[in-house]
């Protein structure tokens, strides 16, 4: 009996130690996304970062939309260069509208996107998709 008891204590403990490991994991994503928000085009509307490749360890290209100019910069280690000015008509702002004009809700945005994929849907009276 005791084994038992130690068992279930045990098996308790480790899934404790699971969920703080999750809550402490959460709580740093949040912490960090409030420290970086601003800097990775969160908070300003007049410059936003549209792509990103990695060359490699230090470098990267980088497209930038600043204002209504589309810039392709290279980014490496001590120094950022600009390689190019892009047409900014091939780089429209990405907003999914919504019948009145303003954003689309998230819960649109998904079945769209579930719906791209092949994903069927079930609709609102109980129904199965096709």
């Amino acid at each position: 009996m005791p084994d038992t008891v130690n068992s279930v204590f045990s098996v308790l403990g480790t899934l404790a130690l699971i969920i703080l490991i999750f809550v402490g994991a959460y709580w740093c994503t949040k912490l960090v996304g409030k420290h970086y928000g601003g800097r990775m085009g969160g908070a300003s509307s007049s410059m936003k970062v549209l792509d990103r490749l990695t060359l490699g360890a230090d470098s990267s290209l980088v497209i930038v939309k600043v204002n209504e100019k589309v810039l392709l910069l290279g980014v490496a280690q001590q120094h950022i260069t600009l390689l190019q000015e892009l047409d900014a008509e091939l780089y429209p702002d990405e907003k999914p509208q919504g019948t009145d004009g303003k954003t689309a809700p998230f819960s649109d945005v998904l079945k769209n996107s579930l719906q791209n994929w092949g994903i069927k849907l079930p609709d609102k009276t109980g129904k199965k998709g096709d």
